[in-house]
């Protein structure tokens, strides 16, 4: 596996210079009526930390409404965890719950938790984390489609997350996939600025998981190109 310590000190890639095209969603690889499963593996933010009903206003629960009846969308998230095995709250003692679902599709949305001060300290090890979470479930029986979510931006700081800090995390991101062939989601540059959409400056409000449900929905599932006039 491609070390990746350092990555701080790595200029933004782009994904399109990759050596390997990303594997795109297509639902026609998916045989008869079989229910597509989709695992939304992350943290507070996709449980829905704060929301009156995480069942329906959380972003996975609003991905599968939009996504429709063909889906079995899986809310994963573990509030207070982190991607890095070293962090407080490692995310790592909950993948057999989500190897257990067989999933078609994974979208992993992690690095929150991780731009904590007392976790920032092992920043070095993100991007190797990173890449064997992704590995992971490439390796699972079901040989899942895996999608990587950048976090959302972090509009106020609080609970000891940094925008600084997670925007730093993108880079590697971006060299993971790159490694894996996987596709990256932008589900951070949405929330830029955007006050109105968060509950405390970290947690989307209501109208904040609709947009992130339309972020991940768009990255799964491109929106097809307005007809030239």
């Amino acid at each position: 596996m491609m070390r990746l310590r350092g990555w701080l000190l790595v200029l933004p890639l782009v994904l399109a210079a990759c050596e390997c095209k990303p594997q795109m969603f297509d639902a026609s690889h998916y045989a008869g009526d079989a229910k597509i499963r989709v695992a939304c593996v992350g943290d507070s933010i996709t449980a829905g930390s704060g929301l009156a009903d995480p069942t329906t206003q959380a972003y996975p629960a609003l991905l599968g409404q939009m996504l429709g009846e063909r889906f079995d969308v899986h809310n994963f998230g573990q509030s207070g965890h982190t991607l890095m095995k070293t962090g407080d709250r490692p995310y790592w003692d909950k993948l057999p719950r989500v190897d257990q679902f067989e999933p078609d599709v994974v979208i992993i949305m992690l690095g929150s938790n991780d731009s904590k001060p007392h976790n920032w300290e092992h920043r070095a090890e993100f991007g190797n984390d990173l890449a064997a979470m992704v590995e992971h479930f490439q390796n699972l029986p079901s040989k899942p489609l895996v999608l990587l979510a950048y976090p959302p931006a972090v509009t106020q700081s609080a609970y000891g997350i940094s925008d600084e800090h997670v925007k730093a995390e993108q880079p590697a991101y971006q060299a993971v996939a790159r490694e894996k062939c996987v596709q990256v989601i932008d589900a951070y540059t949405p929330f830029v600025g955007q006050f109105l959409l968060m509950r405390d400056g970290v947690h989307p409000n209501v109208e904040g998981a609709k947009v992130l449900a339309q972020t991940i929905h768009d990255g799964l599932i491109p929106p097809a190109p307005a007809p030239s006039k």
